[in-house]
């Protein structure tokens, strides 16, 4: 999987914290974890700057992510000012809760 150095995986480790059984793969041509077949989220690293790619749910999490660069399914950052692990796991938290939903909608 494509890193950047440790602060690059000390962002994405605390997604296995919360998803334990999640799969690093390759999604979009872009690194992803995935989860009973979903991807949670794609992230890239650059020279100068990682980005995770969580969907459309950077609006949720604005305040806690007003030091970053961010659209609607983007946040961007520097590897020497990476994602709070605890910000990190509330995104990974939620993805895995809305993919859940889904995954029953579509069952339904």
């Amino acid at each position: 999987m494509m890193t950047s150095g440790p602060h690059w995986r000390d962002s994405v480790g605390p997604i296995k914290t919360v998803a334990p059984g999640a799969e690093e793969c390759i999604s979009y041509q872009m690194p992803a974890f995935r989860i009973d077949g979903t991807v949670l989220l794609w992230f890239e690293a650059g020279a100068n700057h990682c980005t995770f790619y969580p969907g459309g749910i950077v609006e949720r999490f604005k305040s806690e992510l007003k030091a970053y660069k961010t659209s609607k399914g983007t946040i961007q950052f520097r590897p020497d000012k990476p994602i709070s692990a605890a910000v990190v796991r509330k995104i990974v938290r939620y993805r895995i809760v809305e993919n859940a939903k889904r995954r029953s909608r579509k069952e339904d």
